[in-house]
């Protein structure tokens, strides 16, 4: 560990991708340690496994047991004190964090540890936008100035803000297709299933234009069956092995509209393929959990303020 300069802390394929992305502009992989947790769940965890083994990263994984809340517990204590150990033996001067609000990765106890590194944050998607004042908060906590590597519009007097390049390209499109970009709200108590399926009837009832209907499964759903979303209006179901902004890139997944509600897939496609329409329903105000409320009106005033994402009501 002693010959790493930079510690590399994240838990899902989006955070992996964003820190790899960041390091490899300045050739640092090969001088990265990278600390992984695992969640549980299939798709996530091969993902990021793929991640690891294409890119051949020095690491550390703890996978955490989801069907038992102590022991999961115990692998975050676990991964904490990792943490703390690896910094107390190591050289590493540069912590890149994937999860601003993640315990295990900062915390009141490694904040004394990173005191004097250098503390960098990265996009971990939509996420990021709610995160940012919290973030600009750390900072009193710290010596050296916090950057945040990010592609969004953001803004702060506190700490530094480090633009990431984006290049725009255009892609082969099937003029014939609409694919929905599905969301893990039900699994997330963010909604429940009859409001989701409501909503769904409804965009497939709207897009009955487009011969080819896709649903595309986000890698943590599991509430409604491939039975159920083709009777809601869906001519196919696809469970990728990439992430979707690969699957475009590649040519996998070909669409002339992607539609969804407010994730950050919507957001990637929209910047990064100019050929592509991007639209981001809103649903009635009842569908989505009080709770959730703010920070979900953030990201769908970001996309109205700052990309070229249609808002719609549905």
């Amino acid at each position: 560990m002693s010959e790493y300069i930079n510690l590399v802390l994240c838990e899902s394929p989006l955070q992996l991708s964003n820190c790899i992305k960041v390091l490899s502009n300045n050739n640092q992989v090969q001088k990265s340690f990278f600390i992984i947790r695992l969640n549980g769940m299939q798709k996530n965890d091969l993902l990021i496994k793929k991640i690891i083994s294409d890119h051949k990263l020095k690491h550390y994984v703890v996978e955490i047991n989801i069907a038992s809340t102590l022991t999961s517990k115990l692998h975050i204590r676990f991964l904490h004190l990792y943490v703390l150990f690896l910094l107390s033996k190591s050289n590493v001067i540069n912590i890149f964090i994937g999860d601003a609000r993640n315990k295990w990765m900062i915390n009141s106890n490694t904040l004394f540890f990173y005191k004097n590194k250098n503390v960098f944050f990265i996009d971990d998607g939509m996420a990021t936008l709610n995160s940012i004042s919290y973030i600009e908060r750390l900072q009193s906590k710290l010596v050296k100035k916090i950057t945040v590597f990010t592609s969004f519009d953001i803004q702060s007097n506190i700490v530094d803000i480090m633009k990431v390049d984006k290049k725009k390209k255009e892609v082969q499109i099937d003029e014939e297709s609409i694919i929905f970009i599905g969301s893990p709200l039900i699994e997330k108590n963010i909604t429940n299933k009859s409001k989701y399926i409501d909503v769904l009837i409804k965009i497939a009832e709207k897009n009955k234009h487009f011969s080819n209907r896709v649903y595309v499964l986000h890698r943590a759903e599991n509430a409604l069956t491939e039975k159920e979303l083709l009777l809601i209006g869906f001519n196919q179901v696809i469970s990728l092995e990439m992430d979707v902004v690969t699957a475009f890139d590649t040519g996998l997944l070909s669409a002339k509209q992607i539609v969804g509600f407010y994730s950050t897939a919507l957001c990637q496609i929209d910047d990064l393929f100019i050929n592509i329409n991007v639209i981001a329903y809103y649903p009635r105000v009842d569908f989505f959990e009080e709770t959730f409320i703010e920070n979900i009106n953030h990201v769908y005033k970001y996309f109205i303020d700052s990309t070229s994402v249609n808002v719609i009501d549905i």
